[in-house]
């Protein structure tokens, strides 16, 4: 949300159908997609307050894969490269001095949970851990 966004008001039901449209977005597979996300930051990163690694999670997911308002073609346009040059870039400016070291873990995180599907069959945290390590070695 921009700061032009404080001056738009909007009704009670128009608020009420964008939170429908933006938890459909991060969550399309429901509370138990949720569930098993916050289990997965909570074992990768023990020492996060969880509501600032989702938040950081959400954020990187619509670096990666584009906004809930967004425009379908657009996201679409986007190659692999340009995906992980945004997911980078913010999170570079979120996950800043002590925390830097935490990117490599939002990033595996991210990358896969935009592959799972309806199965949830996120990889184990040992496999998200090597992959994280991986990246840290890059």
């Amino acid at each position: 949300m921009g700061f032009a966004d404080w001056f738009v008001f909007k009704s009670a039901k128009q608020r009420e159908k964008e939170e429908k449209l933006y938890a459909r977005w991060a969550f399309p597979y429901g509370t138990a997609q949720r569930e098993k996300l916050t289990y997965l930051m909570g074992a990768l990163m023990p020492k996060e307050n969880p509501q600032a690694a989702m938040a950081v999670f959400l954020m990187g997911r619509e670096a990666y894969l584009g906004a809930y308002d967004e425009d379908p073609e657009e996201i679409q346009s986007r190659q692999e490269s340009q995906k992980i040059e945004a997911l980078d870039r913010l999170l570079d400016r979120q996950l800043f001095g002590k925390f830097r070291k935490l990117q490599p873990y939002y990033k595996v995180l991210i990358l896969a949970d935009a592959e799972v599907d309806e199965n949830l069959n996120y990889p184990s945290v040992e496999e998200l851990r090597r992959r994280a390590e991986e990246l840290k070695k890059k």
